[in-house]
């Protein structure tokens, strides 16, 4: 849970091309917080975090495409696959 990946790709009849892409750190207490996260935390506290991270990735897409010159509405798509809060690259399932 280090921060926010974001890649811009062109997808052509010609195949894909990795146009730009960027990393933005997540703040140490924002990590806390999401490290903190359990079965027992109040809805209020997972909704809240929830919200926070969806506005971190929509600024991570809007920066990389106005980085770019792209004008927003001549991107087809962006996807997420949600925050990633266990990774085990040595396990035989990550």
């Amino acid at each position: 849970m280090d921060g926010i990946d974001a890649a811009l790709v062109d997808f052509s009849d010609d195949g894909q091309k990795l146009v730009d892409y960027q990393q933005q750190s997540l703040t140490s207490e924002l990590r806390k917080e999401l490290k903190a996260i359990n079965k027992n935390s109040p809805i209020g506290q997972i909704s809240k975090l929830d919200v926070q991270l969806g506005e971190l990735f929509a600024d991570a897409s809007l920066d990389l495409i106005k980085q770019n010159g792209i004008a927003a509405g001549k991107v087809s798509a962006i996807g997420s696959h949600g925050q990633t809060v266990l990774h085990k690259p040595e396990k035989p399932f990550p």
